[in-house]
């Protein structure tokens, strides 16, 4: 009997698990399970080109929408699992499906930290992990429009000097001593830092956010 093999996450790391399995001869069912209802896409543009506006979001697929089909890798996107019984060798989804398998992968990826500052669920707040942040962003980046930035990590830093690139007035905050401290040390940092400063961004460093103020939106 043919193996049954379910990938739960269809990112770049459970489509890319997808392809192997069908690129290095598996002959069994492979199923992809993605809460999100686009094909799998690469995240990095969504601070940068996509966020822009400059390449169109299918720029960013993993593979063509048709791929899957053609290669007998069964999609199940927009659909969430919500349980998995390692003993009975199911995956349950949120419409109480079940799928069976043989092998099971798990490649959900992380999620964004929530912050529990006050204010923190007003409108005008937005975190960025899937294109549908990254379009709510856009619907907002209009020059000349004030916006803060909270963190200035890797998605923090692409995030403020895509919005300056757009016009938009920026002010980025982080509690270190420079974008990135934790990874590139100081002296790097620095000229991230000064790079940033060159470009118009406003960074506030070694301080973090007490509160979100505004009535239904923050201002």
């Amino acid at each position: 009997m043919a193996a049954r093999y379910v990938i739960v996450g269809a990112s770049l790391a459970g489509a890319t698990a997808a392809i192997t399995l069908r690129d290095e001869g598996a002959d069994g069912t492979v199923t992809l399970i993605g809460a999100e209802h686009e094909p799998p896409y690469e995240r990095p543009p969504l601070s940068k080109a996509y966020l822009r506006g400059d390449v169109p979001f299918d720029t960013a697929l993993v593979r063509p929408a048709t791929f899957y089909a053609e290669h007998r890798i069964e999609t199940l996107f927009g659909t969430r699992a919500m349980r998995i019984d390692p003993s009975a060798r199911f995956v349950e989804l949120e419409d109480h499906r079940r799928v069976p398998f043989d092998a099971l992968l798990i490649a959900t990826g992380g999620r964004n930290r929530r912050v529990s500052i006050p204010g923190g669920d007003l409108e005008g707040i937005y975190g960025l992990r899937t294109v549908q942040d990254a379009d709510r962003i856009r619907e907002e980046m209009v020059a000349g429009r004030r916006v803060v930035v909270v963190g200035m990590g890797f998605i923090g830093s692409e995030v403020a000097a895509s919005l300056r690139q757009k016009g938009l007035d920026v002010v980025a905050i982080d509690p270190s001593k420079t974008p990135l401290f934790r990874v590139l040390g100081e002296a790097v940092g620095q000229t991230l830092a000064d790079l940033h400063r060159a470009h118009g961004v406003r960074p506030i460093f070694e301080d973090t956010v007490a509160t979100f103020e505004g009535a239904r939106r923050v201002r």
